[in-house]
């Protein structure tokens, strides 16, 4: 199995949820991606949302780790 470092914001504003859809996938989802070397989580979060969504964001609360695995798509 192979595993990744990822991180994204939820972003809420107003009781509501911003998703994105994007990629090879028909569906919406959270954003977010794997960090860059030397980038913390929250460095991550606020980057991702700056590229994948165009917008600004002021992390209110800690990122807590998950640890998700995934079978490798050889």
């Amino acid at each position: 199995m192979k595993y990744i470092i990822a991180s994204g914001p939820v972003i809420i504003e107003n009781g509501k949820v911003l998703l994105n859809k994007h990629g090879k996938d028909d569906f919406f989802k959270f954003i977010g991606g794997q960090i860059k070397h030397g980038e913390s989580l929250e460095q991550c979060a606020v980057r991702r949302a700056k590229e994948e969504m165009g917008v600004d964001v002021k992390l209110i609360k800690p990122i807590k780790p998950m640890i998700v695995w995934r079978k490798d798509e050889t």
